[in-house]
This record gives structure tokens, sequence and C-alpha cells, in this order.
């Protein structure tokens, strides 16, 4: 089901709802796993990017990325404050492309915040919220970083 800006509130719950519940079954984890192993595969995880995007989000990650997602999330991730316009045209997996940089560069504490800028409230809520559900769904996120819910309201303005 697409989202677009004509979906009612009611069908809007139901659609995340729908978003949240692939995320959480997407992303199982091995419960057997030993505590040492699950620090070695996060290691090595951290240390190769474009791997762990895959493994945090398999739902997302169903094909190999082009050569300029990789060239851009390398561009992104080396420099400590950049500013980058993607250029890409549509369905290039702009969004979600940054969605995996910045998580990855705040669940690794190599960044302490993010802030999300769109034209409009609604916007913000429909580029928010894949975050959202993933911090507060995604096993595999919840298992290796722990829960990352905050107390409060998401605030747009």
């Amino acid at each position: 089901m697409a989202f677009n800006k004509h979906i009612n509130d009611k069908q809007a719950l139901l659609y995340w709802d729908a978003f949240r519940d692939n995320i959480f079954a997407s992303t199982t984890i091995d419960k057997s796993e030993t505590l040492e192993d699950q620090k070695k595969r996060i290691a090595h995880l951290e240390a190769n990017p474009e791997e762990w995007f895959v493994y945090y989000f398999p739902k997302y990650c169903t094909a190999k990325p082009a050569k300029f997602h990789i060239a851009a999330t390398k561009r992104w991730l080396k420099n400590n404050r950049w500013y980058e316009v993607r250029a890409w045209s549509r369905e290039l997996s702009k969004s979600t492309r940054a969605m995996f940089e910045d998580l990855y560069l705040l669940l690794t504490k190599k960044s302490k915040y993010k802030v999300l800028i769109s034209f409009s409230a609604d916007q913000a809520v429909k580029l928010f919220m894949p975050y959202m559900i993933n911090l507060e769904s995604n096993q595999r996120i919840i298992h290796d970083y722990g829960r990352q819910r905050k107390i409060g309201k998401l605030e747009c303005r």
C-alpha cells in the first residue's frame, strides 16, 4: 500500500501497524548466540557498514547497493560534518539510505543527535516514522543496542 497525502488516519494507522509487524518479523535473532559471539558479530558489522545495513535492515536490503550508494555512504561516514544533496532519481533509496547511515552513526555512538527537517509536519512524520518503528520494533537493533525509546512525544514544528 503506497503512503500518500490522501490517506485517512485509520488507514495510516493500519499502514504503520503493518509496517511495524513486518519489521519485527523480518529481524529475528539467534537466542542461542553467546555474549562473546554477539560482541564479535557486532564489532565485525560496525567495521563494515554495508554488512551492518544488510544485517539490521533485511526487509529493505533486497538487492546489492549500487556503486553510487556505496560511494555516498563512504563520504557520509568519513566526514564528521557533512552536507550532501543526493540528486538521485525517485525510487533510488535516498531516504532509506540516509536512515541506514543515520542509525549506524547514532547506534555506534559516532554521532550524538540527528535533526530531520521536512517542508511540513505531515511530511516530517512520514520521514521519521521508519526511524521510530525500527528503533522500537527491530529485534536486532534492540538485542544489540538496547531499547531506544524516549519518553515524551515527537515534536513537529
